[in-house]
């Protein structure tokens, strides 16, 4: 009768359901209480996706589009006697920093997480420039809607002006001036779109300029800098803050900044290679290439003005004087004119416009005074180091000059530390320098020359007193201040100074004088040329090292000069050089050729000169040194540049010896290849491949690179018609040798030589017909064996259908292989020829890449860098390092020799 009564089950249902009942109890309570909020959340979390979503589509284009068309960020401007503009976008080089960073390498930190940095650099280094290629580069990627973009601020700080409010409310302040900023573009709720990103994916706020702010406000600007930043890291961890300032400026307050932005970065100068790109992204007016090639050799003949253009603001500045003189004829001619107006740029007028003041001549003079009276103590006290100079000594000179008090003279000098940027503090109030040692010189040298009666006589005593020194550093202390303190004498009395300081100096700084003097008339000009010359003829081959090479070098410039000033002041031309260089190379040419191994490595562009100086062709003497050189880009230009200029008419055989060394270059270096493949064919070039068998030529048919459209799939990506196709086509067909002579081992070409020219490849149509063919044959076949069956059983039915299922996806196959494979095939030989397709990183082009070579020679499989081949370079490396890459290469090439053999 209790049979239906189970006692676990009711001991269970007494326990459980109570405490399930005061469960559902207690969250029912739960829910009435917080309902609210929890539709709140999920309502913010939301509307937070719909309304970044909105912001992002409308509100952050319009940002972005916006600024992109503002001139403030879309030019720099370069200071001159005529301010020129040029694009932001065209005209930026990667800058390098201390930290080993590229420009676009801290770009991506900054984007990738939330930072708070420092970049400092010396006056005209590029922060500035810096700043506003990352604010249109972020601009750019908002405008796109990349995944890693963030919402871009940029603030000039000489224009931030905090009031006068508690250190937290500053904070505050700034961040409603960051909003205001966003607000002050017209668009659709443009203040939600910085909260938006401020409170989610992040911005990033580029203050540039603190050493810019005026000395009264900048306590308040420095704790709404620090605050702002503060108050950004809180609300999201994708804010991050980029803050500039000059060098000398963060030696005296960087220690301030510390713990709110500890991360620090110093820009680095431009190497050569980052000089010759920066003027090839100069907008000339008139044959860019030639006008690029000529500055680039001015500056390598003057190596201290090399060294102090890798300054962007120096090199922009000296780029702007020499168009300026092109059209006016005032562009400085000598090194003393060009260091004048950077001296006067830096000193006075660069700062003034940036602080809107005006410039005037007595501030120069003020400056110029005590920086020159400084800079002449330093280098007349032996026991100074050079460019070390006392901050004790330069309060004393600015009290005399200024007949001020220590304390007024100490602001004094702080003003023209932060101001100028020519000198920056080295020990806090013990030491500082001059930015540049040429800059203390050049100062040097005016002070003699204009600051004191008799300057060049003290000047000449004082290189008598040091040239019997036995330090060799003190020896040489004067060889830059000589001829800056000629130059810069009166010109009543320059012959005398050049006269009276030549017997006490060596004859490289007595030809320096004559550069910047240009006093060819004089009876000296004449012994220093014989005595020149007799001692570079008489050296023997066996010393020409080095130094004997940099003599010969400057002894070249001076007489070019020599033979401009004859022409513009009517002087007949003596052919002196012509006859000097002449008994030069009759005395030991071979000798000669191997030290400009040497100087091609330091100089290339000057040995092309030197060797046209001298009579040498060194396509055919050395094509190695050629190729060796051809990484450097002044170098590169100047040796397309003379390819160019071959005739049409010209013989075959100086093609050939050309052709060899862009060929065996391309095949060195991806770049180059790049590069040739991005030029159209000469006309000699033409005229000559021409006669050549089709089916021999190493390219595919399409235009030269110059009518080709460029896309994703252009000519030059697949070996067209170009200069290095058309090199390699002429080595290839007429086996023409190694740049290196005899060699048993292999090199790339040979490599290509063994593959079957592109021209001999069967034309698309073929792949089209085969395409056309599979599908007709699976259609006949379809229409031969399924439709007359008529009813079958299922089995049967099903049977058939599987199978043609299976064969039609085949036939696709097959189809699309057919298509494809031509242009993969195209693609394949460019990689083989060193020019790189545009392969993605796409999972399905690394497939295709995968699928669509599998019918090539497994040589190609191997994907081998300009075919693992680097041309020997034995006169830059050690001889055993040269032997072993040797032996690691030809084993190399043989094994694959043999793969693609099997």
């Amino acid at each position: 009768m209790l049979n239906w009564f189970d006692p676990l089950t009711a001991a269970l249902s007494a326990v459980v359901l109570p405490i399930g009942y005061f469960l559902i109890r207690r969250l029912v309570k739960f829910l009435k209480e917080h309902a609210s909020e929890l539709l709140d959340a999920v309502f913010f979390a939301v509307g937070r996706v719909f309304r970044t979503a909105l912001m992002r589509r409308v509100s952050l284009r319009r940002y972005c589009r916006t600024l992109l068309g503002k001139s403030g960020n879309r030019y720099l401007a370069v200071p001159g006697r005529t301010s020129v503009l040029l694009e932001t976008d065209s005209v930026f080089v990667p800058l390098r920093f201390s930290k080993k960073m590229g420009s676009q390498n801290l770009m991506n930190e900054v984007l990738g997480k939330g930072l708070r940095v420092r970049i400092i650099g010396d006056p005209g280094s590029g922060k500035s420039s810096l700043v506003k290629k990352m604010f249109r580069q972020m601009l750019s990627q908002g405008l796109h809607g990349l995944p890693q973009h963030k919402l871009p601020i940029m603030l000039e700080l000489k224009t931030f002006s905090p009031p006068d409010l508690a250190e937290d409310l500053l904070g505050k302040w700034a961040y409603g001036e960051l909003r205001r900023a966003v607000a002050a573009v017209e668009g659709f709720e443009m203040e939600k779109l910085f909260d938006v990103y401020a409170l989610g994916r992040g911005v990033v706020v580029l203050l540039d300029g603190l050493d810019e702010v005026a000395g009264d406000v900048y306590p308040r600007v420095a704790t709404a800098i620090l605050e702002l930043s503060r108050l950004l890291e809180n609300k999201s961890d994708g804010n991050s803050v980029v803050l500039t300032m000059r060098s000398q400026f963060h030696q005296q307050i960087g220690e301030h900044f510390d713990d709110g932005f500890p991360m620090v970065v110093q820009i680095q100068p431009f190497t050569p290679s980052g000089i010759y790109r920066f003027l090839g992204n100069w907008p000339f007016d008139d044959d860019p290439e030639a006008q690029v090639t000529r500055l680039y050799s001015e500056l390598a003949d003057r190596p201290t003005l090399r060294e102090m253009c890798s300054n962007p603001l120096v090199l922009a500045m000296y780029v702007a004087s020499d168009v300026e003189g092109r059209h006016d004829g005032g562009a400085p001619d000598t090194r003393t004119a060009f260091y004048s107006n950077v001296v006067e740029e830096l000193l006075v007028r660069r700062r003034s416009r940036q602080l809107g003041s005006q410039a005037r001549s007595m501030l120069r003079e003020q400056r110029e005074t005590i920086l020159g009276r400084l800079a002449r103590d330093n280098i007349a006290d032996p026991a100074q180091p050079a460019n070390s100079l006392s901050w004790s000594t330069a309060i004393e000179v600015v009290r005399d000059v200024l007949q001020a008090s220590a304390e007024v003279a100490e602001v004094e000098f702080l003003r023209i530390l932060n101001e100028t940027g020519i000198i920056s503090e080295e020990r806090p109030r013990e030491s500082f320098r001059f930015i540049h040692l040429t800059f203390c010189e050049f100062l040097a040298a005016r002070e003699f020359a204009q600051g004191i009666t008799g300057g060049w006589q003290a000047l000449r005593d004082l290189q008598k007193a040091f040239a019997k020194s036995s330090q060799a550093q003190l020896r040489s202390r004067l060889v830059e201040v000589i001829p800056f303190c000629v130059a810069s004498t009166h010109r009543s009395e320059r012959t005398d100074a050049l006269i009276g300081l030549a017997p006490f100096v060596d004859s490289e700084t007595l030809g320096r004088c004559f550069l910047e003097t240009q006093a060819y008339d004089l009876a000296l000009w004449a012994d220093y040329r014989a005595s020149e010359e007799k001692a570079l003829e008489s050296t023997p081959s066996d010393q020409w090292d080095e130094d004997w090479l940099r003599r010969l070098h400057l002894f070249s410039v001076v007489l070019s000069d020599e033979a401009e000033w004859r022409v513009l002041f009517n002087r007949e031309d003596d052919g002196h050089k012509d006859e000097f260089f002449a008994t030069l190379i009759r005395s030991d040419k071979s000798r000669l050729s191997r030290v400009f191994v040497t100087f091609a490595r330091t100089d290339a562009p000057a040995a092309f000169r030197l060797a046209d100086a001298v009579g040498m062709d060194l396509v055919a003497e050395r094509p190695g040194l050629i190729i060796a050189s051809f990484d450097d880009p002044a170098f590169r230009s100047l040796a397309i540049q003379k390819f160019e200029a071959l005739r049409p008419t010209e013989n075959t055989k100086k093609l050939e010896q050309w052709s060899i060394v862009l060929a065996h270059a391309g095949m060195t270096s991806e770049f180059v290849a790049d590069e040739l493949a991005d030029r159209d064919p000469t006309p000699l070039q033409a005229r000559v491949n021409g006669s050549l068998d089709a089916s021999s030529r190493w390219y595919f048919d399409g235009k030269p690179p110059s009518a080709e459209t460029r896309s994703l799939w252009s000519a030059r990506r697949i070996l067209g018609p170009s200069m290095y196709s058309y090199a390699l086509t002429l080595v290839i067909t007429r086996r023409l040798p190694s740049p290196f002579g005899t060699k048993s081992e292999a090199t790339g070409i040979d490599l290509l030589a063994t593959l079957v020219p592109p021209g001999r490849l069967r034309r698309r149509w073929v792949s089209v017909s085969l395409a056309f063919l599979f599908l007709t044959a699976y259609l006949a076949l379809y229409a031969t064996v399924v439709l007359p069956l008529g009813k079958v059983s299922e089995l049967v039915g099903m049977t058939i259908g599987g199978a043609f299922a299976v064969l039609l996806y085949a036939v696709l196959a097959l189809v699309a292989a057919s298509l494809k494979y031509p242009s993969a095939r195209r693609f394949s030989y460019a990689i083989l020829a060193n020019v790189q397709p545009p392969w993605g990183d796409e999972p399905w082009r690394r497939v295709f890449r995968r699928i669509f070579l599998i019918r090539l020679p497994r040589l190609v499989l191997r994907r081998v860098k300009a075919v693992g081949v680097q041309l020997r370079r034995d006169t830059f490396v050690p001889p055993e390092v040269a032997t072993a890459a040797d032996d690691e290469r030809r084993n190399t090439v043989r094994a694959l020799l043999a793969d693609n053999d099997g």
